[in-house]
């Protein structure tokens, strides 16, 4: 639910700062006044589309910051959104400057604006004049309509999801239905081309280093060979060499060793040491003798260097990445091959699961169809309550491919007057039509999104009277269950609110200041008086107010 709002900079607001509670929130005041402002700040901090215009004149920026409590599947949607949520307070902030530059922000971090319209569907929804709602959206109506008919047993629906999952997931995973015969063959063909270039060089880990070492080393070929030889020489293969010198030394001591412990010390080391000159002598020898050069052999090197250079440009930056790019062609080309040669029995195990997910969906949509009668009624029923006579609504169904809702195409159908036909909701409803035939909807239990708040904008156009205790009772039987934030006009509606906040204009130099306040009980009851009365609120219509809090109270104990 919506905790707290906190607006700068936003229309005629300088600073205006509101807090909600869980249940009814009702926002009264004098036309004009900017009830109509804030909830255009809450469509702006949800990311609905605003330019620059709404900064106010004078400043830089409009901001607007939103505090939300969360429920725990609303934290978990957050994280699959991949975010962090560890508590369930969280802040969402939305600002627009003069060069119409927008910054989203969730718990702090910068976001896009899709994503905070994402993140935000699932804290609240707003229901009033604006095309963004939840109603004018036809894809929306199927999980509406969907809410109401499993609401109590969903048994049919979830072994759909588990059909059409496991043809899905089959399809996807073995024979992806862009990838027919024709296009797994050229794919297979690239495959293998480029798994020809480098089994060629037949090339093997680390490899790479070795050659290029091998090739530095040719490259200096006539100072490795002068080095390798001279330092032979001087170790071992020439006369009155280190070799022999060290091994007179090693015989001189060996006589002397058991004179004193400082010379067997020193026949030790010696010994040590003409042993590992022994290995040094034994290395160079091995280097010199095996050091092969010839043109030939550097070329064939430098060849190889280049072709393998060559790969690495086209398929990966290091020898680690080439080699794990060639192994993953293999285990593709391994797979495509797979595929065809088993494409027959592949397909036919295809045409099994999609059978099944087709028998499933004809299920789940002849139960859709006989639950869209009742949920008919109940609407028609409610609207009727809502002062809206002859209003009708109708659940229209047409055919469509199989998808992950079924086969069926919901759009929901109304009309409001005598004589009318049957259309779309956003080609005949006003805003407050749809207003009040979503406050039908949440009162047959309707709940197909997370968000357990909503704003409730222009639903009392046209209503009085009776009707107006039908509004009030209908918006507390929501609020029951959800957070409300409500627009009115209307007394019966305030008088039933748990928070009530009124907004008011001033005028002080030469400036609009907007304010809210948090009604107390004196207070609320001198508002629902004005409601009824005017400006002049008489004794009467203190009386009438007393009277109608009296009856709110007295139904939410009920």
């Amino acid at each position: 639910m919506l905790l707290a709002l906190d607006i700068k900079g936003f229309a005629l607001i300088d600073k205006l700062y509101i807090e909600f509670e869980n249940g009814l929130n009702i926002i009264t005041g004098e036309t004009g006044a900017g009830k109509s402002i804030v909830v255009d700040s809450i469509n702006f901090v949800l990311g609905l589309k605003f330019s620059k215009d709404i900064v106010k004149k004078g400043m830089e920026k409009a901001e607007v910051n939103a505090v939300f409590d969360l429920s725990d599947s609303q934290i978990q949607f957050v994280k699959s959104m991949g975010f962090e949520c560890n508590e369930s307070t969280v802040n969402v902030f939305r600002s627009i400057n003069l060069s119409s530059k927008s910054i989203c922000r969730f718990n702090g971090k910068i976001i896009t604006l899709s994503n905070l319209r994402q993140l935000s569907s699932a804290f609240m929804e707003v229901h009033g004049q604006h095309e963004n709602q939840a109603l004018f959206n036809e894809a929306t109506h199927i999980d509406f309509l969907d809410s109401f008919v499993f609401k109590d047993d969903c048994s049919c629906k979830n072994d759909f999801n588990k059909e059409f999952a496991d043809f899905r997931d089959f399809r996807n995973k073995i024979i992806d239905d862009k990838m027919d015969g024709k296009t797994i063959h050229t794919h297979l063909n690239l495959i293998k081309e480029q798994l020809k270039e480098f089994e060629i060089l037949r090339w093997q880990e680390g490899e790479e280093q070795q050659l290029k070492e091998q090739a530095k080393a040719m490259e200096n070929m006539e100072a490795v060979t002068k080095n390798l030889n001279v330092s032979y020489n001087l170790l071992y293969g020439s006369e009155n060499c280190v070799y022999e010198q060290l091994e007179q030394v090693v015989g001189a001591l060996e006589n002397i060793k058991d004179l004193n412990d400082t010379y067997k010390q020193l026949s030790e080391r010696i010994s040590s040491l003409y042993y590992d000159l022994e290995d040094i002598v034994e290395g160079v020898r091995r280097e010199k003798n095996s050091f092969d050069f010839t043109p030939e052999k550097l070329e064939e090197i430098q060849k190889r260097l280049f072709e393998f250079s060559r790969l690495k440009k086209k398929y990966a930056k290091d020898e680690k990445e080439i080699l794990e790019h060639f192994k993953k062609l293999k285990e593709e080309e391994n797979e495509l091959e797979y595929k065809l040669s088993n494409a027959k029995e592949l397909r036919e195990k295809l045409k099994e699961l999609y059978k099944a997910a087709v028998v499933s969906a004809k299920r789940l949509s002849a139960i859709r169809k006989k639950g869209a009668i009742p949920l008919e009624n109940e609407i028609v029923k409610h609207l009727n309550d809502l002062g809206m006579k002859n209003a009708n609504f109708k659940v229209g169904f047409e055919d469509k491919d199989l998808n992950s809702k079924g086969i069926d195409a919901v759009e929901f159908l109304f009309c409001a007057n005598k004589g009318q036909d049957l259309k779309p909701l956003n080609k005949v409803a006003s805003g407050g039509e749809i207003s009040r035939l979503m406050l039908a909807l949440k009162n047959v239990d309707l709940n197909s999104s997370l968000a357990d708040a909503m704003v409730f904008d222009e639903i009392d156009t046209g209503i009085s009277g009776k009707m107006a205790q039908a509004v009030a009772v209908k918006l507390a039987n929501i609020a029951g269950k959800n957070q409300v934030i409500c627009v009115t006009h209307l007394p019966q509606v305030a008088a039933m609110g748990d928070v009530n906040i009124f907004i008011s204009k001033t005028e002080k130099d030469l400036d609009t200041v907007i304010k809210a306040e948090r009604l107390n009980g004196e207070g609320k009851v001198a508002e629902v008086a004005r409601l009824i009365s005017g400006s002049d609120i008489s004794k009467s219509g203190i009386m009438h107010a007393n009277q109608l809090i009296d009856e709110s109270k007295e139904f939410k104990k009920r």
